[in-house]
């Protein structure tokens, strides 16, 4: 029930800001051009949205606009670049799968058979 509301504020989001469609088209261009291929924990994950989502990121680009010329965009950039980074991700099929109840979750949920072998194959490559 949760995803299913979830997934339906994304499009109303792209249709109504378009600082959020902005973020969202490269949050999935980066992943694809800088991430494709790597494997993610949920570690990892949850740091690369809270690096993104933080104030001190939200300043840098800020500044980089200003520096660069271009109109400052509002904090739903940042916000459309973390959803679409992490589209890109899931659907790339690396993400383990159960590791996405840990971004949803504040409980650790064990890992399930599929991810707990792809980790263990992971770690012997």
């Amino acid at each position: 029930m949760i995803e299913r509301d979830l997934l339906g504020v994304v499009p109303a989001l792209v249709v109504r800001d378009a600082d959020f469609a902005l973020g969202l088209r490269y949050g999935y261009e980066s992943y694809e051009e800088d991430y494709e291929g790597e494997t993610f924990t949920d570690v990892e994950v949850m740091q690369y949205i809270a690096d993104n989502l933080s104030q001190r990121r939200f300043d840098f680009d800020q500044r980089m606009s200003v520096f660069a010329g271009l109109p400052s965009l509002s904090y739903s950039n940042n916000v459309g670049f973390v959803v679409g980074w992490l589209g890109a991700l899931m659907a790339s099929a690396l993400f383990l799968p159960c590791l996405l109840l840990s971004v949803l979750t504040v409980e650790r949920p064990a890992l399930c058979a599929p991810c707990a072998t792809r980790l263990a194959l992971d770690g012997k490559r």
